[in-house]
C-alpha cells in the first residue's frame, strides 16, 4: 500500500533536471510541502524559494519536519549530503529565485565580526553563542556547531 501511495505521489511531482531529487522530494517534501511544491495545510509553498533556503533547513536537520510546522534543529542534516544536493538541484529547478547558497570565506575582521554579533545576534543566540529560548514556541539555537555557510544563510533567508 505504500509503495502504490509513494508511485502516486511521484507521479504528480513536477518533473525537472533531477530524477533522485523528484524522487527524493516525494519521498521526504511533498506530504507536508505539496506535491508541485505549492503547499499544504501542513507545510507552506517552496516554489522560489532559494537555494540558500532549502539547503540551510536541510543541513541544519530542520527538514525533513517530524510534526508540521515544527522546526526542530538537530545535531546537523538528517539525509545524506547527496540527497540534500539533489533535493537543492531540484526544488530550485521547479521554479527558481530566492537566494543562492553564498561563498563565504573565513579570515575577516574579528572585531568588526564580534560587534556585528554583538548588534545584531547575541540578544537571541547568547552571549556565547549558547542558543536560548525567546519565548512562545520560538527558540534560537547554538551556534557553536554551525558552518559559516549555515550562518550566512540564516542571515540571507
Amino acid at each position: 500500500m505504500l509503495a502504490l501511495a509513494l508511485t502516486l505521489l511521484i507521479a504528480q511531482v513536477p518533473a525537472g533536471p533531477s530524477g533522485s531529487g523528484r524522487q527524493d522530494y516525494a519521498t521526504y517534501c511533498a506530504s507536508c510541502h505539496g506535491a508541485d511544491l505549492r503547499g499544504t495545510v501542513d507545510g507552506p509553498n517552496i516554489r522560489g524559494v532559494g537555494a540558500a533556503d532549502v539547503d540551510f533547513m536541510l543541513q541544519t536537520g530542520r527538514m525533513p519536519a517530524a510534526v508540521p510546522w515544527i522546526e526542530i534543529g538537530h545535531r546537523g542534516a538528517q539525509l545524506p549530503q547527496h540527497t540534500i544536493d539533489a533535493l537543492v538541484t531540484y526544488v530550485t529547478s521547479v521554479e527558481p529565485g530566492g537566494e543562492p547558497i553564498p561563498w563565504v570565506t573565513t579570515g575577516g575582521n574579528l572585531r568588526h565580526g564580534e560587534e556585528l554579533y554583538r548588534q545584531n545576534c547575541e540578544h537571541c543566540h547568547g552571549v556565547y553563542a549558547q542558543g536560548a529560548y525567546i519565548g512562545g514556541n520560538e527558540w534560537a539555537p547554538s551556534l557553536r556547531e554551525t558552518s559559516v555557510t549555515q550562518v550566512a544563510e540564516a542571515i540571507r533567508i
